[in-house]
């Protein structure tokens, strides 16, 4: 996989905090790992998110799997755990 599907996906990151502006004071998503496999990118991260009315703050753990075709992502899976989203997107197609 070419090392721009990557930088693609740094990127959506990027475009989903800017987005997330408008109903919240802060939201950052922190990436842990950008990681290869086939043709996807699996990503586990951190969002951290303070709600613009409320204040309330909030944290949460998640893995996004990207998967990516001529440099345009064709599907998204967001997972609870890294090992999930590992089995799901290590299976043989078939």
């Amino acid at each position: 996989m070419a090392e721009s599907n990557v930088e693609l996906i740094r990127q959506g990151f990027e475009d989903l905090a800017a987005r997330g502006y408008e109903a919240m004071d802060e939201l950052h998503f922190e990436p842990h790992e950008f990681r290869e496999i086939g043709d996807w990118v699996v990503v586990p991260f951190t969002l951290t998110a303070r709600g613009r009315s409320t204040g309330l703050e909030a944290e949460q753990y998640a893995v996004m799997a990207w998967q990516l075709r001529d440099e345009k992502a064709v599907r998204l899976e967001v997972f609870a755990e890294l090992e999930e989203a590992l089995a799901t997107v290590e299976e043989p197609a078939g």
